[in-house]
């Protein structure tokens, strides 16, 4: 029997247990449940390998808090935290994987740092070029937790 790391407070568990014993969340979501949840017909079967390989490597690093993400070697911390597909097209990126709900949350909260960044920068004097890239950095830091989150665990919701 292995082990798998707890959806809401990522410590290892068994992979049998319904909820976890330290912080009592729920585990196993059936994998109907879960493709209905997301509105698919069991996607994690239909995603590609290189998905499959950035979602092995999220659990590794002990699910989507990543409390073990040190002990994944640099390049593939790099595949687990940074989508360069989604630092490219933000919000569209996340339309076209069905996620648009997480998609006007994050393009809120982008619009909301760029303007506070953009008035420190006036504040103290410096150019404001760095907001130019803070949408991007955004989404290019969520896309694969966000999209493992949508096809693993069924959670397609606003955050």
């Amino acid at each position: 029997m292995s082990m798998v790391f707890c959806r809401g407070c990522a410590k290892e568990i068994h992979e049998t247990v319904p909820s976890c014993p330290g912080c009592g969340a729920p585990q196993n979501v059936p994998q109907s449940q879960a493709a209905a949840a997301a509105g698919l017909n069991n996607e994690s079967e239909a995603i590609s390998e290189s998905w499959k390989s950035r979602f092995a490597l999220l659990e590794k690093a002990g699910g989507v808090k990543m409390p073990n993400i040190k002990n994944l070697q640099f390049g593939e911390r790099r595949k687990v935290v940074f989508n360069v597909w989604g630092f490219l097209f933000g919000p569209l990126y996340y339309l076209a994987k069905g996620m648009w709900k997480k998609a006007i949350s994050l393009l809120g909260v982008a619009i909301l740092a760029i303007v506070v960044l953009e008035v420190i920068c006036k504040a103290i004097g410096i150019s404001d070029t760095v907001t130019n890239f803070v949408a991007g950095a955004i989404f290019a830091t969520r896309a694969t937790i966000d999209y493992y989150k949508k096809v693993k665990l069924g959670d397609n919701g606003w955050w």
